[in-house]
């Protein structure tokens, strides 16, 4: 990330994998030592990196019934 982003400290850079639970050595790990969910995690921080406006839902209306489902949709139009 600091390659991409070099106008920023570590410490900026820490703190913002730290909210994706990119903690401690994991962050100066190198990828292709780090799991598949921890490749992930980064893969989040760097897409929200710049604040896009963007929904990212996995598999939301697992476990819904049908008036939360139709609840849902009425909020992603909203959103």
């Amino acid at each position: 990330m600091i390659h991409s982003f070099p106008d920023k400290e570590d410490l900026v850079y820490r703190r913002h994998l730290g909210m994706f639970g990119v903690t401690g050595n994991m962050q100066v790990t190198p990828i292709y030592k780090l799991s598949g969910g921890q490749k992930s995690r980064i893969a989040f921080a760097i897409c929200v990196w710049n604040n896009p406006h963007i929904l990212i839902l996995d598999e939301p209306t697992n476990h819904l019934d049908l008036d939360a489902v139709n609840a849902l949709i009425d909020a992603i139009k909203a959103f």
